[in-house]
């Protein structure tokens, strides 16, 4: 399968101020900006594999707020990316 795959992360708040540094636990899946999967599994082998998870898969405009407020958050320094594999289209 061809694209791309990114994954974001707020920094650790180990030892911090939660109200100020907040742990980042959302779960979304933007795929080319026209769809967004929002659900509850971790991105872990029980998270995908064993657990009873819940999503939804929303359309074209969720998918494209999605990617702007993840993008917003990495331009305010308040996630970064973790790791970035394959390739395809760039926003």
């Amino acid at each position: 399968m061809g694209g791309r795959l990114e994954v974001f992360s707020a920094p650790s708040a180990t030892g911090q101020d939660r109200e100020h540094h907040p742990l980042l636990h959302a779960k979304l899946v933007v795929v080319d900006r026209r769809r967004l999967l929002v659900g509850s599994a971790n991105l872990t082998s029980y998270g995908l594999s064993s657990n009873f998870e819940a999503g939804a898969l929303l359309g074209h405009g969720y998918a494209q707020e999605a990617d702007e407020a993840v993008q917003g958050l990495v331009e305010a320094g308040l996630v970064r990316m973790v790791f970035r594999t394959g390739s395809g289209r760039h926003r």
